[in-house]
Order: structure tokens, then C-alpha cells, then sequence
């Protein structure tokens, strides 16, 4: 069954039968109450939205897998998002976040979160532990200045996106992420990486173009790797393409 597109028509529907509502565009300040009643939503998507904030009650819909949160002016997240215990994908692209609530790196279903877009985002809780089955984390194109080190205790973790950011070092326990495949770092401040990254035996993109790091270094670096690891260190430029 597609995603009812409009409110009405999803709660003249059997409740037990909604599993997807989809609200994009909408101009949608507050959401109904009603919504709390779809007992079986596994799929809801709020897109474009003016909310500034989403409340505490989302807690409810306790079968909901995926929440798209995307361009929702949103300043601030419920602590309550850690009792939604079949979540799995959280998109918050392109909002007003400065803060995240300290129980985010709980959310043990989670398994893609997309928090890029955030310019006013300047760190991250300290304890992501709980985020055990973490295959992708989008942190592009916001104003982090460093990484917790529990953000080496992401054992499902594929994917790793952090261009853009204002990092001048990274946490040695990133060489912990033992499945990790995509490592983008471009446009930071980094003037060198921990040793510890040569234990990433998965890795096949490292992006590493737009950051200080001396030439000197470079083949240190690069000695640390296999030839299937493709390491970016100047901006590439395609015909078309910038």
C-alpha cells in the first residue's frame, strides 16, 4: 500500500492498516494529534515543514522504522526519540540543530541517521555507544570541531561522512571501526591522523582533498593502506561537474 499523502484520508482508513503517512510540503507548524493514534506507522515523513520542534509524544508510535525529518526549521530534538525501539533510519538533513539530545547514541536500532546540513551544530552527544547497528552516518556540512571517542564503539558502521566540518584532529579510537568503508574528510582543518586508522582493513574511500595536512606526510599515510583504498588528496574535476 503507497504512503497516504493527507491526514484525512489516513484516519477514515482501519488505523491498524496506515503503516505510512507521508506530509511533505504541507506547511504544517504543528502536527495533528491525531497522528499519535496510528498505532501501526512504520514509516512517517515530515519533509519541508515549518515545525521548529517536534514533540516529546513521537515516543508513541512505537512501530515507526523510519522518521524524514528534512528542511523542518527544527531547533532542537525530544529525548524521547530513544523509546522509538524499531528505528531505524532518522533523517534530519537541513535544519536550525545546535543541539542533540544526550540519549541519541541510544537509539540501538538505528541504522542510518543523516544529520548533515546543520551549520549550527557544533558537537555531538559524548556516549554513541548504543548505536550498535549504525551502517551510516551523514555529519556533512556542519560546524563540528571534534568527535566523541565513543564514536569508535560503532561496530556496524560502513559509511562515515564528516566533510565540511571544522575538525582539527580525530579521536584515535576511530581505527576501532573495523567494517568502515567510506571515510570522507574533505574540507576540514586537518593537519594530520591518527595511526589508528591503519587498522581499518575495509576501507576503499578516504577523501582527504581541502585539508592542511603537510606533503610530507602524505606518503606516511598512504603507506598505511593497500591498493584498494582509494585516497583522495586534491579536488578532482570532471567535465560538467564542480
Amino acid at each position: 500500500m503507497p504512503p497516504f499523502d493527507n491526514l484525512n484520508s489516513a484516519m477514515k482508513a482501519n488505523p491498524t492498516e496506515v503503516s505510512s503517512l507521508a506530509l511533505v510540503n504541507q506547511n504544517l507548524s504543528e502536527l495533528p494529534a491525531e497522528i499519535w493514534q496510528l498505532k501501526h506507522l512504520k514509516f512517517l515523513n515530515l519533509s519541508n515543514n515549518p515545525l521548529r520542534q517536534l514533540p516529546a509524544e513521537i515516543a508513541q508510535l512505537q512501530a515507526l522504522e523510519t522518521l524524514q525529518l528534512w528542511r523542518c526549521q527544527l531547533k532542537s530534538l525530544p529525548e524521547s526519540l530513544d523509546q522509538l525501539p524499531q528505528l531505524k533510519v532518522l533523517g534530519l538533513s537541513e535544519n536550525w540543530l545546535q543541539t542533540l539530545p544526550t540519549r541519541l547514541g541510544q537509539c540501538a536500532a538505528l541504522q542510518k541517521l543523516d544529520l548533515s546540513h546543520n551549520n549550527g551544530l557544533t558537537h555531538l552527544p559524548d556516549d554513541l555507544s548504543g548505536l550498535q547497528n549504525l551502517e551510516v552516518l551523514n555529519l556533512m556540512c556542519n560546524s563540528l570541531s571534534s568527535l566523541p571517542e565513543s564514536v569508535g564503539q560503532l561496530p556496524a558502521l560502513k559509511q562515515l561522512y564528516l566533510y565540511w566540518n571544522k575538525l582539527e584532529s580525530l579521536p584515535i579510537s576511530i581505527g576501532q571501526l573495523k567494517n568502515l568503508e567510506i571515510l570522507q574528510l574533505c574540507k576540514n582543518h586537518l593537519h594530520n591522523l591518527p595511526e589508528s586508522l591503519q587498522a581499518l582493513s575495509l576501507l576503499r574511500d578516504l577523501d582527504l582533498h581541502e585539508n592542511p595536512i603537510p606533503l610530507a606526510l602524505r606518503p606516511i599515510i598512504e603507506s598505511w593502506f593497500t591498493r584498494q583504498t582509494r585516497i583522495t588528496w586534491e579536488r578532482e574535476y570532471t567535465f560538467g561537474y564542480y
